[in-house]
């Protein structure tokens, strides 16, 4: 065996494990000395060799690398491929290689540092005793890992979002509500009881908790429909791929930023619904498609839509573009980390500004009559004391806002 050929095993298995690169097969384009690995969604290098050639060997082997990256980046529909030739030598790399190139050996490091994209990259090549048995060992290690990749991806096929759904079902109990109490209450009474974000109540009562409310109430069976695909569709992509934490992380910020947007240009009103939070997602999957030239007709499509929708009466459209942005920040943070530092900054900073903006404008004007059905349907409903209670607030609120 060749005895730089566990080596190349070495760095698959790194990058594998670490990076999730997969083996690419060139057919006769390929030579016994050298793996080709590739993952088209990396950062970094979407495609990458793996060789034990002689970095000299480069320059009579240009034509054949070249066709092998251009047959790659046509099959992965990426236009422009990220490139890097690695060899195990103990070769000096020189600044005019045709390729970003790296030359590593044990204890031995030379040419582009790629150790911040790929940590730990200096010490994955070692020399071993037995060859045979370490190249043994790293096949069996790599097909186990693909086993329980395999095992993982079928357990959460089964497994349902368990937090995506949850989130559709409270809405409809909560639209429910608003549909049925409606008939008999005033409805804008019902949709400020059952959490809609309604400016004076939320800032000059301080029922703050309406910012993350707001996204269980709907206007109409319409709205409560749109949304509720929109969350099953990106809930089952985002909840699966990022995990409930993260998932529930942007939907609730998101929801919250985008209901600061829409007050910072907006006096009192009343504003329900979901779709500031999934305008978040929105700008992730439209980030991803632009960079990467994944996109396609059906695509912008629905990108038209959701634009055209902004231009419908009654349409919270400063929300959908808090929101919008707020995802562009978690798409840096959490999807391509190579600025998180930076938007994660930038992203506090504007939640500051909206939330300090939000809390310093009064909100006016003041409706007192949807103030007093409020007050009234809570007492018909038997919440007599809590009526009284929020009376004496409004009330004292009021005396607190500057009409000059």
């Amino acid at each position: 065996m060749d005895n730089n050929l566990y080596k190349l095993y070495q760095l698959f298995s790194f990058f594998n494990a670490k990076f999730s690169y997969q083996l690419v097969n060139f057919g006769e384009r390929q030579t016994k000395q050298e793996l080709w690995i590739a993952n088209p969604s990396s950062n970094a290098y979407q495609l990458i060799r793996l060789t034990a050639s002689s970095l000299e060997t480069v320059e009579f082997e240009k034509t054949r690398i070249d066709q092998n990256i251009a047959n790659f980046s046509r099959a992965a529909r990426i236009e422009k491929i990220s490139f890097l030739d690695m060899h195990v030598t103990r070769e000096e790399v020189y600044e005019e290689e045709v390729y970003d190139t790296v030359s590593l050996e044990t204890d031995y490091y030379d040419g582009l540092d790629v150790s911040s994209a790929y940590p730990g990259i200096r010490h994955v090549v070692h020399d071993v005793k037995d060859p045979n048995a370490e190249l043994q060992g790293i096949i069996n290690e790599i097909n186990r890992n693909y086993t329980e990749k395999i095992r993982q991806q079928k357990a959460l096929r089964r497994k349902p979002n368990a937090v995506t759904i949850a989130l559709i079902v409270i809405s409809v109990i909560v639209y429910a509500l608003q549909f049925f109490l409606g008939r008999k209450y005033p409805q804008t009474a019902i949709d400020i009881i059952l959490g809609a974000d309604y400016r004076f109540f939320t800032q000059s009562l301080h029922q703050y908790w309406r910012l993350v409310t707001v996204m269980f109430t709907h206007g109409s069976w319409v709205h409560l429909l749109m949304n509720m695909s929109a969350l099953y569709l990106f809930g089952s992509y985002y909840e699966e791929k990022l995990g409930k934490a993260k998932f529930l992380l942007i939907l609730i910020s998101s929801t919250v930023i985008a209901s600061l947007t829409h007050w910072m240009f907006n006096g009192n009103g009343l504003l329900v619904g979901m779709s500031g939070g999934l305008y978040a997602f929105l700008a992730m999957r439209t980030a991803y498609v632009l960079i990467y030239r994944h996109a396609t007709p059906s695509f912008y499509q629905m990108l038209g839509l959701n634009l055209l929708i902004n231009f419908m009466p009654g349409v919270g459209y400063l929300a959908h573009l808090g929101g919008f942005i707020t995802g562009l920040c978690y798409y840096f943070i959490f999807i391509d980390k190579r600025f998180n530092k930076g938007v994660i900054a930038l992203l506090v900073c504007f939640t500051l500004f909206l939330g300090f903006s939000f809390i310093r404008n009064d909100p006016r004007p003041i409706y007192g009559g949807t103030d007093l059905q409020v007050l009234e349907t809570l007492e018909d409903l038997g919440l007599k004391s809590y009526s009284k209670s929020l009376e004496k607030r409004i009330y004292e609120a009021y005396g607190r806002i500057d009409y000059d």
